[in-house]
């Protein structure tokens, strides 16, 4: 038995490296290289960009129109013998660079503009609350915000234009 054991350490080859195999591989790894590394060359370098007009969009994106709400609330009119409530929705149209500002003065006065659209909405003219475009109480409207809100450093109205999106009658 002891003259077995040699032979079976013999018997079995120690196995190598597959040198032809590392070879192929790493040549295929180095083309590969080579022609991306062409590629990009050939390709030249990245594409200049030039920044025009920067400011000018940050100076038209402050002059967009935002809406913002002034108020929604029912408010009554008794001017034709019966009384009737208006459901109201009011916004207006003011420019972005204005909008935080006027937020804030809309928040801290909101009492006061909410009573002076309801003495308006108290004295209008029936007419004038079931007309289509309701352009007197927009305008009526607009002149009391513009003496609350005030105007801008050039001297001009900061308010655009006064929507009144809803105002539904209903028969008390």
């Amino acid at each position: 038995m002891a003259e077995q054991t040699p032979q079976s350490e013999e018997s079995t080859p120690k196995r190598k490296l597959p040198m032809k195999t590392m070879i192929v591989v790493a040549s295929v790894l180095l083309i590969e290289g080579i022609a991306i590394s062409g590629a990009f060359l050939l390709a030249g370098g990245p594409i200049e960009i030039k920044a025009e007009g920067g400011l000018e969009g940050i100076m038209d994106d402050a002059e967009k129109s935002v809406e913002a709400i002034v108020v929604a609330e029912k408010f009554p009119n008794a001017r034709q013998g019966r009384v009737f409530v208006y459901d109201t929705e009011v916004y207006i149209v003011i420019k972005k660079k204005h909008q935080e500002e006027i937020e804030a003065q809309l928040k801290e006065m909101s009492a006061q503009i909410s009573t002076e659209i309801r003495t308006i909405f108290a004295r209008a003219d029936p007419n004038h609350l079931l007309s289509a475009d309701l352009s007197t109480l927009s305008r009526q409207i607009k002149s009391i915000l513009d003496g609350k809100l005030g105007n801008d450093e050039e001297g001009k109205s900061r308010i655009d234009r006064v929507l009144i999106r809803k105002c539904t009658q209903y028969r008390l």
